[in-house]
């Protein structure tokens, strides 16, 4: 079994930064954590909700004095980038800097796993597979391949863009989501059969 040499291989979950104190607002600051990163200061500000039926974001800024020169968003602190505020570097590029600050709020310990709503859970001998499903927007979701090797106590993610079944996570290497599409087919065929997901129109979302 392979395993991913990118960074998102690195990430079990999503970010939610730590603080000390609650939210108030329908959406409000909650904490900013702030690294360096290839000559430049970048941070990662968390934001939290109160809506229930919404999770939180976190933005990555980097400021030229008091100007924003880079914004990008991640709309539901899966640790993933996905809305380009303000700034030329693609996604990808974007993503490499949020993953390197997520490790370091890691290493800081400013991190921790977001709970998820939307989850199910299948286990066998070798490992605990899970996939959430996340919101981007009233019409938009996606899901999250969770995969925990059990023995060797590491973790993957690969993303499912489209939700239509079919990994296929930009930052993942095809050989690497290959490997990890029966998997993904077996436990959403799982889901199904315990009726814990639900397909529409070839769509795949957890109840």
């Amino acid at each position: 079994m392979a395993h991913f040499a990118s960074l998102p291989a690195l990430i079990i979950g999503a970010l939610l930064l730590l603080s000390g104190c609650a939210p108030t607002a329908q959406l409000e600051r909650d904490t900013i954590f702030s690294f360096e990163f290839e000559g430049h200061t970048y941070q990662i500000v968390g934001y939290n909700t109160t809506d229930p039926n919404d999770s939180g974001m976190n933005d990555l800024v980097r400021k030229d004095e008091n100007t924003i020169v880079f914004w990008y968003r991640d709309r539901n602190q899966d640790g993933f980038l996905n809305e380009v505020i303000q700034g030329d570097l693609s996604v990808d590029e974007a993503n490499r800097i949020y993953l390197a600050g997520i490790l370091k709020a890691v290493d800081t310990g400013k991190y921790r796993d977001r709970p998820y709503e939307k989850k199910f859970v299948y286990q066998t001998e070798s490992f605990t597979y899970e996939v959430v499903t996340l919101r981007i927007n009233d019409q938009q979701t996606y899901n999250l391949f969770i995969i925990r090797d059990l023995k060797n106590r590491v973790a993957y993610t690969i993303r499912d863009l489209g939700a239509n079944g079919i990994l296929d996570d930009p930052l993942v290497d095809s050989v690497e989501r290959a490997e990890w599409q029966p998997h993904y087919d077996f436990v959403l065929q799982r889901g199904l059969k315990r009726g814990r997901l639900y397909e529409d129109n070839g769509l795949f979302a957890v109840k």
